[in-house]
């Protein structure tokens, strides 16, 4: 059984509408922390460009008019991907499923603000009832994709896998205890049709995340002050240097 969609203070907005891609613009969500916690390529390097680009991204979008913003965001909404498409038809399905298989009812939630950190928050798809636990739904187009995820219920789920950053920012988004990491793909045999991968908190990881957030928001502060990104993380390592050696 699938509960109605929980609204509260920080349960915002449907996934995709206006609202939620407005919601989303000054928050490091699930989504691009992967991206957010990726070192350069040389030696001590740690703020590579692709972690560089969420926060320009950010710094840009905060300082468009509100008529520019909303203007990029119907752009945005316009792009239309097989992917993507494929993702976003299937995901019910995959939820229907997994509640019929666990017996778990499950809220499904908008865009959610972390309690403990205003400018970070994640689009889990869905909270469990009665249990500290909630759920991320992948439905690869790619079926190779989703079989290589079969072979991942074997042998589990670790740090290395691409999900990993997102499902740790939304098990602190959402201060739950683990996740059930789905993998849904219609096309395939009843067997091999879905794959349920329950992944436990990692308290580590997730320090270890949102100190990077912290200083990120602390680097896009800077920026907004009119401090160039590489004296931003310049100054950020001068103080987490300093802070060490206290």
């Amino acid at each position: 059984m699938i509960v109605k969609e929980r609204k509260g203070e920080n349960h915002h907005h449907k996934q995709k509408t206006f609202e939620w891609h407005l919601a989303r613009i000054d928050k490091f969500t699930g989504s691009k922390i992967g991206d957010l916690m990726k070192q350069g390529r040389g030696k001590g390097e740690q703020w590579g460009e692709t972690a560089k680009s969420v926060i320009f991204e950010m710094f840009t979008l905060q300082n468009m008019t509100d008529e520019g913003r909303a203007e990029y965001i119907y752009q945005q909404m316009k792009k239309d991907f097989i992917q993507t498409r494929w993702g976003n038809d299937n995901e019910s399905f995959a939820r229907e499923l997994y509640c019929e298989k666990t017996g778990f009812e499950v809220v499904v939630n908008g865009f959610t603000v972390n309690p403990d950190c205003e400018y970070h928050g994640g689009s889990f798809d869905g909270e469990v009832v009665g249990q500290k636990g909630i759920i991320e739904i992948k439905c690869p187009f790619d079926p190779m994709k989703h079989m290589k995820n079969v072979n991942l219920s074997r042998t589990g789920i670790d740090s290395t896998f691409e999900h990993y950053p997102q499902i740790q920012s939304n098990i602190e988004t959402a201060k739950a205890e683990w996740c059930d990491f789905i993998s849904f793909d219609p096309r395939q045999r009843d067997e091999y049709k879905i794959v349920i991968i329950r992944v436990m908190r990692d308290q580590f990881f997730i320090d270890a995340m949102m100190n990077r957030v912290h200083d990120a928001k602390s680097i896009l502060d800077m920026m907004n002050n009119g401090v160039s990104i590489e004296n931003a993380i310049k100054q950020i390592a001068d103080y987490d240097k300093a802070i060490s050696n206290i």
